[in-house]
């Protein structure tokens, strides 16, 4: 398949051997040829980009119903790039097109719904995400305790836990009732590769429990919107930001808490192994991105 472009044949990107981009994707792409006139490497990278999306969505029905895609679904997304160790610049990118696919799919009227409105697009640089010092993250972890009422509990639940665990919030998200035990106080994070314990202290055990004892939503989710639902990436950034700005903390984001937690770990003289459990990195390369530069080198030990 090849289009005219300036005197000269400009081929596709052998669309024809992928068959999940059938479609609406399929579209979209000639669309980004025709009328955007973007370029062949670009063509090339949304079409990885979209054909790994299409192979975790699991296209098995032709043709499939991009609106029962749910932000929820492209949060499990988001997470499985994570999971298999991108670095966060790929991360962007992907998650950057598979932004301007769903507002695509808006535009011409496929979806009634952009579920892509409250994806957040990953900072591009471990090493450039904002460090916030022990005292920093202290005020910020109190900061719901100021307003009170039942969402305010479930905010300092939350940044509790994400301060105590440098857990990714993604995975926060994703925690069921049954994935904390306030017994020996532990998390249980499951992940598409494996499950990791991670410990929590007895001040993020008591806004857990004084969260758990509000909610009467019927749902086995952990964390869940006023509607009682689960609650989405874009949701917390947004309840994250509004509790920094309180607090004149500026330039964080979803990660600084977990960059923070890693940072804090490597200055009280943590062996790598450990904080490599600890965030769910597959290799120590990526944990080593947290420390300071000078161990970025140092064998683990």
């Amino acid at each position: 398949m090849g289009l005219e472009r300036e005197g000269k044949l400009f081929q596709t990107p052998e669309l024809s051997r992928h068959p999940e981009l059938n479609g609406e994707v399929n579209r979209y792409l000639t669309y980004l040829i025709i009328y955007r006139d973007r370029p062949e490497n670009t063509i090339f990278a949304y079409r990885n980009d979209l054909s790994q999306l299409c192979k975790y969505l699991d296209l098995s029905n032709t043709p499939f119903d991009w609106n029962t895609v749910t932000g929820v679904r492209l949060d499990g997304f988001l997470c499985s790039l994570e999971e298999d160790n991108y670095a966060p610049a790929t991360v962007a990118r992907k998650i950057a097109s598979v932004k301007s696919f769903f507002h695509w799919l808006k535009a011409v009227g496929r979806i009634e719904v952009d579920p892509t409105d409250v994806l957040e697009v990953p900072k591009v640089a471990d090493s450039s995400s904002k460090l916030l010092k022990k005292d920093e993250i202290a005020v910020l972890l109190a900061a719901p305790e100021a307003r009170g009422g039942s969402e305010a509990k479930r905010d300092s639940a939350m940044l509790q836990l994400l301060g105590a665990t440098g857990m990714r919030v993604s995975e926060m998200l994703a925690l069921t009732r049954e994935d904390v035990n306030l017994t020996v106080n532990y998390v249980r994070c499951l992940t598409p590769r494996h499950e990791r314990e991670i410990p929590f202290d007895l001040k993020t055990h008591d806004a857990i429990q004084k969260y758990l004892e509000g909610v009467h939503a019927e749902t086995d989710t952990l964390f869940v919107n006023h509607r009682g639902e689960r609650l989405t990436r874009g949701g917390f950034w947004l309840i994250l930001k509004g509790y920094a700005r309180s607090v004149g903390l500026s330039g964080v984001n979803n990660h600084t808490l977990r960059h923070s937690f890693a940072v804090h770990l490597f200055d009280d003289s943590a062996k790598v192994e450990s904080v490599q459990y600890l965030l769910g990195h597959v290799s120590t390369i990526t944990t080593k991105k947290h420390a300071p530069t000078q161990d970025r080198t140092l064998k683990a030990g």
